[in-house]
This record gives C-alpha cells, sequence and structure tokens, in this order.
C-alpha cells in the first residue's frame, strides 16, 4: 500500500497517457503496493502451504520436488512449478564441502510485441512474472551468412548463480532492450549451454532479433538475457529481500535448513480441524495417525493407527466417530535402543514412532495433561508406554529430550485411559524453539507389541500458548 515518499500519477482531463508514463506511474505503483501489504503482513521470505519446498539431488543437479508457492521478504509473490522445466536438471558446479545456497528471484520480462502506429515503432506491449536472474550478457557474436547470433555470458556472470561444467543446460529467454519487430523474432526463448571451445556460457539464436543480418547491434548492453528457475549460490541468500530462500546443498545432501513455512488460510483451517476435536475444541497435542516405524530386525513399514478421541460423557473411547471397536495393535521387533526404557527387561520387542509437534513455533507452550488408550494382555513389569518430547537442529544426528513421561497400566486384559506416573508435573512449559531450524517430535515408545500384549488406539492431550499468537497452531 501506499507509503511515504510514494508517487503516483496525477491524472487530468483531456491528458493523453502514453506507456512508457501508465506502466511505471500506475501499474508498478499498484503491483508494489501489494507487494509492501504481503511483505507487512509475513515479514520474511515465506514457504505459503503446508509443506516446505524441497530439491532431490543427482549427479550435480537439483530437481524440485512439487510444485510449491512462497513470498520474498520485499513481498513478491513466487511459484515453483515442478513441471518446469527451469525447476528440473539445475546445475551447479557442486564442488565437494561448499554450501550452495538455493533462492528464487522474481523477475518482469517481455511477453508479445506489437507495433506504434503513431509512430511506427515497436514496444513490449504485455510482460510476464518470471523466475531466475535477469541482465545483459557479456559477449554477441554475429556467426555470419545469415544464421543468427552468439549471446555469451562469461563464467562467474550473476547471471548464473554457480557456473557448471556437466553437459547440462539451462533455460533462457533473450531479448532486446527496444524490439524492432513484431514478428515472433522480437522474443526468443532457448537455452544456454557450456561452451568449452568458446570457454564461455552459450546462446545459440538462430535469428537477429528483426535486425539485419549484415549488421546487426553487438553491443551487449542492447540486450537482456533471462536465465530461468532458481539461483544457486555460494552467496549466502537467506538474508537478501529479493530472495525466496530455498535452503542449500553441500556435498550431495540438500536441506531445508532456513527456509521458513507460513501455512495459508485453507493449510490452517486443516490443521485446526485436525488437532481440535469438533465437539469440545479440545487441542489435542498428539493426533494419532500413519506412523512409520524404524527398520529393525528386517521390519519396516507403515502401520494405520485409528484416531481415538474423549467423549465428554465418560472414559470411553470411539474410533472415526463411530461406537467403540476393536483397534488392531503395532507390532515390530528388534534390539531396543539406548533411549528405550531399561528399568525392566524388554525382551528385545519394541515398537517406536515418531509423530510432528504442531504447537506455535514463536513461544513457549503449557502442556496441561497427556492421555493414552492401551490395553495390556497381562499386567507385567515390561509391558509400558513411554512418551518423549524431543528436538534437533535440521543439520545435527542426534535427537536431545526436552522431556519424558512414563504412563500408568490399566489392569490386565482390558482397555484404559491412561496418565503418566512418571515425568515432569502437569502443567508443564515447553519452551519455544531456538531457532527455525529446530525440529520437534513426540516420540512414543512401547514395549510387548509383537506379541499382542501391549495395544495403542491413541494418544492426545490439551495444550495452550503462553500468550497470543498470530501463526497458526
Amino acid at each position: 500500500m501506499p507509503t511515504t515518499g510514494d508517487t503516483w500519477i496525477n491524472l487530468a482531463t483531456g491528458q493523453i497517457l502514453d506507456f512508457a508514463t501508465l506502466q511505471p506511474e500506475l501499474i508498478d505503483g499498484l503491483i508494489d503496493g501489494l507487494a509492501e501489504l504481503r511483505a507487512d503482513v509475513y515479514g520474511q521470505d515465506t514457504t505459503l502451504g503446508s509443506a516446505l519446498a524441497t530439491f532431490t539431488y543427482a549427479a550435480s543437479t537439483l530437481d524440485l520436488d512439487a510444485t510449491r508457492s512462497g513470498s520474498t521478504p520485499d513481498g513478491y509473490r513466487i511459484t515453483a512449478d515442478h513441471t518446469d522445466a527451469a525447476w528440473q536438471a539445475i546445475p551447479f558446479l557442486d564442488t565437494p564441502a561448499v554450501i550452495y545456497h538455493i533462492g528464487a528471484r522474481r523477475q518482469v520480462r517481455p511477453s508479445s510485441v506489437t507495433g506504434n502506429t503513431a509512430d511506427g515503432g515497436y514496444y513490449y506491449d504485455q510482460v510476464i512474472e518470471d523466475v531466475g536472474e535477469l541482465g545483459a550478457p557479456s559477449v554477441i557474436t554475429n556467426r555470419g551468412a545469415g544464421a543468427g547470433l552468439f549471446v555469451d555470458v562469461n563464467p562467474g556472470s550473476s547471471l548464473l548463480g554457480s557456473d557448471w561444467t556437466v553437459a547440462d543446460t539451462r533455460p533462457v529467454v533473450v531479448y532486446l532492450v527496444s524490439p524492432v519487430t513484431a514478428s515472433a523474432d522480437a522474443i526468443y526463448e532457448g537455452v544456454i549451454a557450456w561452451d568449452a571451445g568458446a570457454g564461455k556460457y552459450r546462446i545459440t539464436v538462430p535469428h537477429y532479433f528483426g535486425q539485419d543480418s549484415a549488421a546487426p547491434s553487438t553491443t551487449a548492453a542492447a540486450y537482456r538475457v533471462l536465465v530461468r528457475g532458481p539461483t544457486i549460490t555460494t552467496t549466502p541468500l537467506g538474508s537478501d529481500p529479493s530472495y525466496w530462500y530455498l535452503g542449500a546443498c553441500t556435498s550431495g545432501v540438500y536441506a531445508t535448513t532456513g527456509q521458513n513455512l507460513v501455512p495459508t488460510w485453507g493449510s490452517w483451517l486443516s490443521m485446526f480441524n485436525v488437532e481440535h476435536d469438533n465437539a469440545s475444541g479440545m487441542h489435542k497435542a498428539i493426533n494419532a495417525d500413519s506412523f512409520t516405524f524404524n527398520a529393525t530386525a528386517g521390519r519396516t513399514g507403515t502401520y494405520q493407527v485409528e484416531a481415538v478421541e474423549l467423549q465428554a460423557t465418560g472414559p470411553t473411547w470411539r474410533q472415526n466417530g463411530g461406537g467403540v471397536q476393536s483397534v488392531a495393535y503395532i507390532a515390530t521387533g528388534g534390539t531396543a535402543p539406548a533411549h528405550v526404557k531399561t528399568a525392566t527387561a524388554v525382551s528385545g520387542t519394541w515398537a517406536e514412532f515418531y509423530q510432528p509437534v504442531r504447537f506455535p513455533p514463536d513461544q513457549d507452550v503449557i502442556l496441561n495433561d497427556l492421555s493414552a488408550v492401551i490395553w495390556l494382555a497381562t499386567a507385567a513389569p515390561s509391558e509400558y508406554v513411554k512418551i518423549d518430547l524431543v528436538e534437533r537442529q535440521i543439520e545435527a544426528a542426534a535427537w536431545n529430550t526436552i522431556a519424558s513421561w512414563t504412563l500408568g497400566k490399566p489392569a490386565g486384559a482390558t482397555w484404559g485411559i491412561v496418565t503418566p506416573t512418571a515425568g515432569p508435573a502437569f502443567p508443564f512449559t515447553i519452551p519455544a524453539p531456538a531457532s527455525t531450524r529446530t525440529v520437534r517430535l513426540w516420540r512414543v515408545e512401547i514395549g510387548e507389541p509383537n506379541t499382542g500384549n501391549t495395544r495403542l488406539a491413541g494418544f492426545y492431550g490439551t495444550a495452550n500458548a503462553a500468550k497470543v499468537s498470530p501463526i497458526p497452531h
């Protein structure tokens, strides 16, 4: 929205407006105003939706895994389309142990041209939002004999982000700053590739952009090149307001470190419905879902755990809105890891799963209680359920335990709602994460599951933020 120092066109009756005036004085002002509003709302570069943008590494290239949208810190909206060639097989130098930062920069470039009936000249009558690095090339060379032009970019140019030497290309758009034709030759869309013989990155244009083939302009500043797609560079981009930051790749390992997820309204509403009981509005600290187990004793896979909720009428349970039903137990096996409860023997039979923590990422949270619905064959001491709240930095290898609770046991051969018998007292304050790179999970451990001695129906609890937050939770 308009702010101090902004200038606007002042319209008067009978005034004649040309394109050169209308574009910067009105259209650009409206676009920039919307960008300023988005920047005021988010205050940072953001990935919008329910999931971060991720890339897959392969042979010194990166592929965007799925289409995502985001916003730069200065408020410009960007869409990363994984079906667009500009976001697939993106080459970079890939020097071992060097950090390559990935970012997306908004650009505006012409998409069509028309003739001006008033002066007989030509102008770009339509522009399109795109992503990439835009600027003048390094060298223009006439190939001769009417063959067209070589448009070259020197190694190390900011147009490239990172150089590359592999036999890969990147999509480009090339055009004259001032068009001289309304034909299809006015704008060239092709690729740029490393030319070892020329020692440059070369775009082979099969025409002259409407110019005389015998005397085309070879002044580099008369042309513009857009190298489409994300920027991959050794220069840190996380604090640059022009870029939607998408993470980094080092020695073939990509990480989303530094990427900020902000749920859109639809994603926020979906999470709210999942995390809250529709009748009581109680916030569920843990939501039963499909869990992927550790690969132990050759076993791996995803096991469905049905959602279970408390009813206000008493200690009964239901599944998916229906009546009381039997619940399949979880089965896995192997040697218990070091963090699994070892006060009593578990006979090598245990299960473990992780569940995301959906608390506000910017503040302390007060956990009021935890409950679980479990079934035990007997009350043997080797049967137990334990809940840990763990965290780690994205780049770290080990999980750190914030808090740990051991739950009680119902009588043998029966279902029961149990609460912790050991662990921190409630209400328990969970401190805000140290940084945006912090990942927090619930780690749930179950003893004696694969013999049918322990069956898990679900976990849930109530929590509230320590202060009102605009961030959905």
